[in-house]
């Protein structure tokens, strides 16, 4: 029997991810679901803190991903995503570094990475960056934002899951009615 249930939030840099993921998750808990947050792993790596953008980072990145949902699927109904898999994907093939000293399989890595994938309920892709609020943390990163986007929603398009675009104006009300319109079979219902 499922005992959690995770809800992804995909996309470019500034679009919008983190503030919805903190939103659902109050939201929900507000309605006493007891609802868990992974934030994005990249935050907590100390490759990218360092500038030091290689293999290590990518694989750095998806331990913590894969350990941070794991940990709060074991405590919490619904697990909120602040990035997931399909983000490791695009990364892995935007970061693709021949020449880098560690080299690793990266269509290993996918195909682990879209089994992983299968545990997700329910994916929202944020592809507008905002651009409103430059994000410090993310001066380091040399990719623009509009490639990630691009380049994560390509990954959506071909692992041929059903995924909800988040409009720019009422984000938030878009979520929450998806998830009201989708009925989504949470062990306490979303109200």
């Amino acid at each position: 029997m499922k005992t959690s249930y995770s809800i992804a939030f995909s996309g470019a840099p500034l679009a919008g991810k983190t503030t919805l993921a903190f939103s659902l998750a109050g939201y929900l808990r507000r309605q006493g679901i007891p609802a868990g947050l992974v934030p994005e792993a990249v935050r907590s790596s100390l490759y990218f803190t360092a500038g030091n953008l290689c293999n290590a980072l990518n694989m750095e990145v998806l331990a913590l991903q894969i350990l941070a949902e794991t940990r709060e699927r074991n405590y919490n109904e619904v697990v909120i995503l602040d990035r997931c898999a399909y983000d490791l994907i695009a990364y892995f093939r935007l970061r693709n570094a021949a020449d880098d000293p560690w080299p690793i399989d990266r269509s290993a890595v996918e195909q682990f990475l879209h089994a992983h994938s299968r545990i997700y309920d329910i994916v929202f892709l944020c592809k507008f960056p905002y651009q409103l609020a430059h994000d410090k943390f993310r001066a380091i990163e040399n990719l623009s934002s509009q490639l990630i986007a691009d380049e994560i929603e390509e990954v959506l398009k071909r692992s041929g899951r059903k995924y909800f675009i988040v409009p720019r104006e009422n984000a938030f009300e878009f979520v929450i009615q998806t998830l009201t319109e989708l009925g989504l079979p949470l062990p306490t219902q979303i109200k």
